[in-house]
Order: structure tokens, then C-alpha cells, then sequence
């Protein structure tokens, strides 16, 4: 039975394979509480070509295929594939490196 009431996963996702997000979500859903919440701050699709060329250098240091989907903006699309509620992105900032953003989400 789901006993986790709170998850939150800092700056985790991008560096993971596609299979590897995918089941880290389920199993996220699988040990959270009905209504247990998500919270992701991670990297996003950047904001604007200088967001973009700054956030080459984190795809090349953590991986072009495990940052394709993050460059592309997908991870909240991904959370709600592994059957979380009520995603929303909550909070988008720029930085020298590209945009982090906060995803919150319910089971």
C-alpha cells in the first residue's frame, strides 16, 4: 500500500534515459498516497535562443539523449503519461545555464 505522503526530486530527471523517467515515475505514483503530491524542480525547455545555446553545455555534459526530452519541454507531459493529476508548472526561472522550472503534480 502507497505510504508516501510528499516526493520531491531536485534537478534528477535530466539526467536519466526515457525508459529510466518513465519508470522512476511510475514507481513515484506506485509509493505515493492517494492525492500524495510530485514536486520536480529540474531543468525545461529554455526560454529564448540565448536559454538555448546556454543550456547546450548541460546536454553536453549530462547527455544529448537523456536531455532531448527536456529540451523539448516534455517532462510534464511524461508525469501526466504515469498517471499524475493536476500537473502544472509552477515556477519558471532563467539562468546563465538555461531554465529551471518547478512541476507540482497529485496522485
Amino acid at each position: 500500500m502507497p505510504a508516501i505522503r510528499v516526493v520531491f526530486s531536485s534537478s534528477f530527471f535530466h539526467h536519466l534515459s526515457l525508459d529510466d523517467k518513465r519508470r522512476a515515475l511510475v514507481e513515484l505514483f506506485r509509493v505515493l498516497k492517494p492525492d500524495g503530491e510530485l514536486h520536480v524542480p529540474d531543468w525545461d525547455r529554455p526560454n529564448g535562443l540565448g536559454m538555448r545555446l546556454a543550456f547546450c553545455l548541460v546536454r553536453i555534459l549530462d547527455g544529448i539523449d537523456n536531455t532531448r526530452d527536456t529540451a523539448l519541454g516534455r517532462l510534464p507531459e511524461q508525469i501526466g503519461e504515469a498517471r499524475f493529476q493536476s500537473v502544472r508548472l509552477r515556477n519558471e526561472i532563467n539562468t546563465i545555464f538555461g531554465t529551471p522550472s518547478l512541476i507540482a503534480a497529485h496522485r
